[in-house]
């Protein structure tokens, strides 16, 4: 597993201007991005063809994203705001787990459910036409919705 700072992370990945996202290509390795408060709110990206899954992780602001026919998941843990997104037809969850507010979003055709854990707010959606349910669970406010229409997949849905 590669591990990185905010920062560092910035550094290497391109920016998709159309998901204000901040992406790099998998590899096959997990990579973990750990975001302080004082750190900048950035959105963190894993795409491609290939494996890997990608966890955030601390008590700053931004969320992971999963992306891509690769098989992974897109992780956030930790206080701070942000959520969880698995889109594409890979295969590979949506984990949201921790105090901060975020929930978690599983799209697209890929197998894979979208799993809000916690005492943060947050709900679990699950959309799209591929196998995968939603969970909600822990103390946090929030709900999990299954549907097979596709979910818009942006922060502005993520109370």
């Amino acid at each position: 597993m590669k591990n990185y700072a905010s920062s560092d992370f910035l550094k290497i990945a391109e920016y998709d201007e159309e998901l204000n996202v901040y992406v790099v290509e998998a590899t096959g390795e997990d990579i973990t991005i750990t975001v302080g408060e004082e750190d900048d709110d950035y959105n963190y990206g894993l795409s491609g063809n290939a494996s890997g899954s990608i966890f955030v992780v601390g008590s700053g602001n931004g969320s992971a994203y999963r992306l891509g026919s690769g098989k992974g998941s897109a992780e956030r843990y930790g206080a701070g705001t942000g959520s969880a997104y698995r889109d594409g037809s890979g295969e590979g969850s949506a984990y949201r787990e921790g105090l901060g507010k975020g929930s978690a979003y599983r799209g697209g055709s890929g197998k894979g459910d979208a799993i809000r854990d916690g005492s943060g707010k947050g709900s679990a959606w699950k959309g799209g036409p591929g196998n995968g349910s939603a969970y909600r669970k822990g103390s946090g406010n929030g709900w999990a919705f299954r549907d097979s229409i596709e979910i818009k997949m942006d922060e502005e849905n993520a109370e």
